[in-house]
């Protein structure tokens, strides 16, 4: 290209040549730069070799075209004289760099052979070499012992395998099998084999895998004549290194596929959501207007909502109309239309008219199968997901209990709140896996909830005692302060930004799981232990959002001593169904209406997020339906109960009163003191958990913790398990007795 820019090539290329010779020309300006950049970067103790590699393949072919150009174009004077300096300096850059960082035991690894360069001891051409003869001595015993476990492993492909020994004690198991890792070391770290320490591998029939497994470890071997070994196969026997820096980390548990059939659980009742307008629903429009008419209010229909149980007729008063003249012709517009029960709603929240909502003459039962099976966003995202049913408008509507935060369920006898109450627990059963949500049920009446017992969701059986609730609710406290340590630790704000977090950072801890608990007579523990259980609802709903716990109390009792102004004041969230009286809608909803439900699953849902009711009929599931789908649910797992750690009886009550439970003083003499009293406590129950030391000793839960902690590492207890209990290993021996 450099002649046809004088014209001797064909003229189509001149143009083409030139500017590929003014861009070499360019380039032959930073040959200087680029020969300083690589004699300094080879003066740095531990260069990369890799990055010489791409230079010399890449930069280094283009600078010396550009350099043997410029030799052509000075051709003669001091420039001639400089270009030639320039070429000769590349090539001896070129041949250091090749003798330096190419050939010292470099390694090609081929998928059926090996191949080895030739090894050449050039490092007193290294003038930047460290003084140290043992370093020489132990590279070169390095790449004997490549060349010696080279020979071993073609010997070990070369002889058939032996049977394997049918003696466990013959056969050893490597300290990296029993952890279950895949690997040895991290690839930066990996295991190093010292000739002085480790015996010469000798190949024993007890250690050859069996004759169908043709598999054998992969080998592996880098510059640094360090070993890597990945086992294909967990069940081969291969010799165990003595000193591994760091095991990888387990992986995390897989989550198992959690589904739930619908088809032979849920009975279809046929579809709500389409209502039509009938003769019926147009007879009772005009008798509406003319009952308003009787009264001197002019007002016109604009719209008719016809919903599963009631029709909502929205109309717009004349001018000058007072609204609420309409709200009090609620019992003459029922009178007339000879309808159960008139709700008024003046005005519409967000329209300009008032609602009238008449009851259907024929209600449609609203099935929890076709609002479980319907694809709803809202409910496959929510944390801890309820259906409620429909609202007047035949919408489904779901709410997500992690948003509420809290729930309150009350309502008279029949009026669908054991219903609704096993709508929340189906659609947790339905749409999340066991170690996404996790509940305490608790049920007082014995009967309602009996049913979810043995479900892999539940942390205890239903409990039914009110002093074991009270024991569930105080473990929940302290499974609160656990938790808020935690988030502590990954500086998140709450449990959602904790498990996204222990996903890309190295905290060792499995995502938590939401806490639901669900007390389905609430007035009955209000009655035997209301002093400790007040404080302990209240301490609750105030605190345990952020962490993923959250209370669904149902009362069927609404008054002012069960549901007290401290419970309400930290559950916004409530759901009225039919009640007796309007004070009783006050208390729930702190407004009336619930007095003019219908029963039967008609509810008002009042949530944290809006100060609006909205009417809604609650989805139906008879308990032949529960009685399947807890068959079905009970197929996926069994539950990992707790109960050993929640519950503790009164012998072990009187045992803290030996203990001298309160406040702890300082000190070493009294650490000595309170570790003694853990261990006792550990030795006569069997239990081991900092918040189970917590209430047993009246400490607090970073003490308890520390205590816990130094058990570990003295091997008195075992690691943490999950959800289960540790394990005790070894107790002092004035312990055991």
């Amino acid at each position: 290209m450099f002649f046809a820019g004088h014209g001797i090539a064909v003229p189509v290329f001149v143009s083409v040549g030139e500017w590929f010779l003014l861009r070499f020309l360019w380039a032959s300006y930073y040959i200087p730069a680029y020969l300083i950049f690589c004699a300094t970067y080879l003066l740095l103790p531990h260069f990369n070799r890799k990055v010489i590699y791409v230079l010399m393949a890449t930069i280094a072919p283009f600078l010396t075209l550009a350099a043997f150009l410029r030799v052509l174009l000075w051709t003669r004077g001091l420039k001639y004289f400089v270009a030639v300096l320039i070429c000769m300096a590349l090539l001896i850059e070129l041949y250091g760099i090749a003798v330096i960082a190419g050939f010292k035991g470099f390694r090609f690894r081929l998928p059926s052979f090996s191949f080895k360069m030739p090894r050449f001891d050039l490092a007193k051409l290294n003038p930047f070499k460290r003084d140290d003869d043992e370093e020489e001595d132990d590279e070169d015993e390095e790449f004997i012992e490549e060349e010696r476990i080279d020979a071993v492993a073609k010997e070990i492909k070369a002889e058939p395998a032996a049977a394997k020994s049918t003696e466990e004690d013959d056969v050893y198991t490597p300290e990296y099998l029993s952890l279950g890792l895949n690997r040895l070391s991290e690839p930066d770290e990996q295991v190093r084999f010292n000739d002085e320490e480790e015996p010469v591998i000798e190949l024993e029939p007890e250690v050859v895998s069996e004759p169908e497994q043709d598999d054998e470890p992969e080998e592996s071997f880098d510059d640094d004549s360090e070993i890597s070994i990945e086992i294909e196969d967990d069940e081969e026997e291969t010799p165990a290194p003595k000193q591994v820096r760091k095991p990888s980390p387990a992986p995390r548990r897989k989550a198992v596929k959690y589904e739930i059939p619908i088809e032979n659980v849920l009975e279809d009742h046929g579809d709500s959501s389409n209502f039509v307008v009938t003769e019926e629903t147009k007879e009772d429009a005009r008798i509406l207007l003319e009952t308003l008419k009787e009264f001197k209010i002019e007002a016109q229909i604009i719209s008719i909502k016809k919903g599963p149980v009631i029709t909502m007729f929205e109309i717009l008063p004349a001018s000058g109309v007072n609204v609420s003249k309409i709200a009090n012709l609620a019992g003459n517009i029922a009178l007339n239309l000879a309808a159960q029960s008139v709700r008024i709603v003046a005005p519409i929240p967000g329209k300009r008219a008032v609602g009238v909502e008449i009851p259907n003459q024929k209600r449609n039962i609203v099935g929890f199968r076709e609002l479980i099976a319907i694809k709803n966003p809202d409910l496959d995202k929510a944390a801890v997901p309820f259906i409620l049913g429909r609202d007047i408008e035949g919408d489904p509507q779901v709410v997500d209990v992690a948003k509420t935060p809290h729930l309150l369920i009350a309502g008279t006898t029949g009026s669908g709140k054991s219903v609704c109450v096993n709508s929340l627990i189906s659609t947790i059963l339905y749409k999340k896996r066991p170690d996404e949500v996790k509940m305490i049920l608790v049920d007082p009446k014995v009967v309602e909830l009996k049913i979810y017992n043995d479900v892999p969701h539940l942390l205890t059986p239903v409990i039914t005692d009110p002093k074991k609730a009270l024991q569930a609710l105080q473990y929940c406290i302290d499974e609160m302060e656990r938790r808020y340590a935690l988030l502590d630790q990954l500086k998140v704000r709450n449990i959602e930004g904790f498990n996204k977090a222990i996903k890309t950072s190295d905290f060792l801890a499995d995502p938590l799981p939401y806490i639901l608990v669900v007390i389905d007579e609430f007035a009955d523990l209000m009655l035997t232990s209301s002093k400790q259980l007040e404080p302990a609802v209240s301490r609750l709903t105030a605190k345990a959002r952020a962490v993923g716990i959250h209370l669904v109390l149902a009362t069927q009792r609404p008054s002012v001593d069960v549901i007290t102004g401290v419970i309400k004041s930290n559950i916004p969230s409530r759901i009225a169904f039919m009640v007796s009286s309007y004070t009783d809608s006050r208390v729930i909803l702190d407004e009336p209406g619930a007095e003019m439900l219908l029963g039967k699953g008609d509810m008002l849902f009042k949530p944290s997020w809006s100060p609006n009711l909205t009417r809604i009929q609650s989805a139906f599931l008879s308990d032949d339906e529960v009685e399947r789908l807890v068959s079905e649910v009970k197929k996926m797992g069994e539950p990992e109960y707790i109960d050993d750690i929640i519950f503790h009886d009164d012998e072990e009550e009187s045992m803290d009163l030996s203990f001298g439970g309160g406040s702890m003083g300082g000190g070493a003499d009294n650490d000595a003191n309170l570790m003694d009293k853990a261990l006792a406590v550990v030795a006569e129950t069997g239990k081991a958990s900092a918040s189970y030391l917590q209430r047993r000793l009246s400490i607090g839960y970073n003490r308890a913790a520390r205590l816990i902690e130094d058990m570990e590492a003295r091997g008195i207890i075992g690691p943490p398990n999950g959800s289960k209990p540790r394990e005790i290993i070894h107790l002092p021996d004035k312990f055991k007795d």
